[in-house]
């Protein structure tokens, strides 16, 4: 299976961490929520096309929108679903943690 790559076996959100490997920062719920939410009801993030035949979503987050992500998801923590703000927190968490971005985010649910 050269040049395949396996699906991933937990259905959440990946980044890529400073040595380039793929890690998982949330897993899924099964809840109704998504990462494209964050660009929906918070207006940050810039939103890429997915791989041709991949349903995937992908974000990308830069610096100042990982901070507004934190303070959103704190402030607005009662008005969206408990696992969305918990994703958003994960999120700021894992890019606190990796240094300067932008960040990729890709959801694979």
């Amino acid at each position: 299976m050269s040049g395949e790559s396996l699906p991933d076996p937990i259905e959440g959100v990946y980044s890529p961490n400073p040595d380039g490997v793929d890690q998982l920062v949330h897993e899924y719920t099964g809840e109704d929520y998504g990462l494209d939410d964050i660009h929906l009801l918070f207006g940050i993030g810039q939103p890429e096309s997915p791989l041709d035949g991949d349903d995937e979503f992908i974000l990308v987050l830069e610096d100042r929108e990982i901070r507004q992500l934190k303070v959103m998801a704190d402030a607005q923590s009662f008005d969206h679903p408990e696992d969305f703000i918990i994703m958003c927190l994960d999120i700021h968490r894992f890019a606190a943690g990796c240094g300067a971005g932008p960040f990729r985010f890709r959801a694979n649910f």
